[in-house]
């Protein structure tokens, strides 16, 4: 090399240390502007409107839920009115058992079937499967598809019977039923919640 192009490359050099110590570390970033008065106080309105906005929703939803949360009981309330003492007394029906026999039953069983499916069986009965498997059961094709497995029916009586043994009579059986649903009701929020809060 020459020696003027030595002098020349390390001057370019020195103005280039120069200028970046003039812009500072400012100058390897994009510049950002002052903010203007007029700025200013168009972020603070905005910020205000977001807040009022944020908070009038929290307000909206906390309306929402008390509102569901009374529906809820006076539905519930309904359900405990008519499953009550003076509701199953109102509500109790006599219906012929398997031998003949009159057999106090619930409004809804009068006129079904003397057979009832495993489903029906666990929720309208509340009976755990345990019991079922001791319980007399007849098998007919699935009527959905034939190729799918047979359909297990048991004898309403003998679940009913069942039932107001291992809950302690009607009553007790309705009780255990309006909680189940209770239970499968709060849980149901509870997942519509975390569904809606996300």
């Amino acid at each position: 090399m020459c020696g003027g192009d030595m002098d020349s490359a390390v001057k370019m050099k020195e103005e280039d240390e120069k200028g970046a110590i003039k812009q500072g570390p400012a100058a390897s970033t994009p510049s950002s502007p002052e903010l203007t008065p007029e700025l200013r106080e168009r972020i603070r309105k905005n910020r205000e409107r977001a807040l009022k906005i944020q908070a009038e929703r929290k307000r909206k939803l906390e309306q929402d839920k008390h509102e569901e949360e009374s529906k809820i009981q006076q539905i519930l309330k309904g359900a405990d009115d008519d499953s009550g003492q003076g509701g199953a007394a109102k509500k109790s029906k006599l219906a012929a058992g398997a031998e003949g026999e009159m057999v106090d039953c619930e409004d809804w069983e009068v006129g079904l079937s003397e057979w009832v499916t495993k489903k029906e069986a666990v929720a309208k009965y509340c009976l755990p499967e345990g019991t079922l498997a001791v319980c007399e059961v007849s098998t007919k094709d699935n009527p959905r598809n034939k190729g799918w497995a047979s359909m297990k029916l048991y004898k309403r009586s003998e679940l009913r019977e069942r039932a107001y043994k291992r809950h302690g009579g009607k009553e007790g059986l309705i009780k255990e039923r309006t909680q189940r649903e209770q239970k499968r009701l709060a849980k149901d929020l509870k997942a519509a919640d975390k569904i809606f809060q996300s």
